[in-house]
């Protein structure tokens, strides 16, 4: 049974963490877009952006799964010693 719910927990980890990589992404990109067209920018610029993007969606992917857990897991029972 705590097998299971371990299960759970993971996969609802992963699964909220795609989801919302997912929607950073495309919001990144979507306002990457709509800056690089509406300034002048240089093709240096936009491509360090670019690499900072990656970088917070690399980050993303790496620390919501624990996050999420931590957020669900019910907290644990202190002794009274």
């Amino acid at each position: 049974m705590r097998e299971i719910k371990k299960w759970r927990i993971k996969k609802n980890a992963y699964f909220f963490t795609y989801t919302s990589t997912t929607f950073a992404a495309i919001i990144c990109m979507i306002a990457m877009t709509a800056t690089a067209t509406l300034s002048t920018l240089k093709r240096e610029q936009v491509l360090w952006s670019l690499l900072c993007i990656l970088i917070y969606i690399v980050s993303l992917l790496t620390t919501l799964p624990t996050l999420h857990a931590s957020w669900v897991m019910p907290k644990a029972i202190e002794d009274d010693e």
